[in-house]
């Protein structure tokens, strides 16, 4: 608890070995990243069924839990609502057989992981991944603190869901594999998406690419920024980002670092697939406390993050 208050970011690698040391024997993906935008009229689409009321709906009710902290009963239940309300969208899918719904349990504690997974329909061993976290946590009381995480991180999850609604809405059908994430335990040293992450590496499987949505809801009058973080991430896979925020949003760029291990995108990074990490344009000043309410979520704002989500899944799978 000590490094959480410190804002020191961390890897918990108690009861697994360090990420790292896997990395050498990874395969990164051959595939070429895309070079120009190629699909805008799917990525249109999609975008048009983009819901801001929905969002807020459904951020509110996230919001409303007492804490979603990883060990907590009702970070279990926030887990609960969200898989439901996957579950909601994913079925009015027309192609019902090559979506599914996957809920990882794990041995130490409740909160599970959840993927939606669109099977590609042409090259379904590739493999492009959205990636959000579904706990939150209060700094000066994480076990038991109120802690609403409306920004930090159902921003992101809302965000994620968007884009998943605007994709079955649409019936999109990726041509590779396309996964939506939701990570439990981030906020204590990313237990969730390190299990994925070796997972995937241990099966060797072959990630194109991964976008992790971490607070993506704060904004101001003055800076209105989408801002990638250029540490710990992949230069390619950024400059991809770059293209669609210029292409699908009306938002300037700016650029930013967030140091080690600083979401889920870095366990990723540290099995060597290509990952990136876009971030809101200041710093949210009510992370981890009882105040991070949804009345510090600019839902303009977050309608051109769900317009870049929406169109990396599209363009890159």
């Amino acid at each position: 608890f000590k490094l959480l208050k410190d804002k020191i970011h961390f890897f918990d690698v108690t009861f697994n070995k360090p990420l790292t040391s896997l990395r050498k024997a990874q395969k990164v993906s051959n595939s070429n990243l895309p070079k120009s935008i190629r699909y805008k009229s799917q990525t249109g689409r999609a975008i048009k069924e983009l819901d801001m009321r929905k969002a807020k709906k459904f951020l509110t009710k996230l919001s409303s839990f007492h804490t979603r902290y990883y060990s907590s009963t009702t970070g279990t239940q926030a887990a609960v609502f969200i898989k439901e309300y996957i579950n909601d969208i994913v079925k009015k899918y027309k192609y019902q057989n090559n979506i599914e719904v996957i809920e990882i349990k794990h041995d130490d504690y409740d909160q599970p992981d959840l993927i939606v997974r669109f099977k590609g329909v042409r090259d379904p061993s590739e493999i492009v991944i959205l990636g959000s976290h579904i706990d939150s946590i209060n700094s000066d009381d994480p076990e038991n603190g109120r802690s609403p995480g409306a920004d930090d991180d159902g921003s992101g999850v809302a965000v994620s869901l968007e884009a998943l609604r605007s994709l079955v809405n649409t019936n999109f059908q990726p041509k590779k594999t396309l996964e939506f994430q939701y990570y439990s335990a981030e906020e204590v040293g990313f237990l969730g998406s390190q299990y994925i992450a070796r997972s995937y590496h241990n099966e060797r499987k072959n990630v194109m690419g991964m976008l992790q949505l971490d607070m993506a809801g704060y904004a101001t009058k003055e800076s209105r920024l989408i801002r990638i973080v250029r540490d710990y991430t992949d230069p390619g896979l950024n400059k991809f980002i770059e293209l669609i925020i210029k292409t699908y949003t009306s938002s300037s760029i700016g650029d930013d670092k967030c140091g080690y291990a600083c979401s889920d995108h870095a366990s990723f990074t540290e099995v060597g697939y290509r990952s990136a990490y876009i971030f809101e344009s200041e710093f949210s000043p009510v992370y981890h406390s009882a105040n991070d309410t949804i009345d510090y979520v600019d839902f303009d704002y977050l309608k051109e993050i769900s317009k870049v989500a929406t169109g990396f899944v599209v363009e890159l799978s």
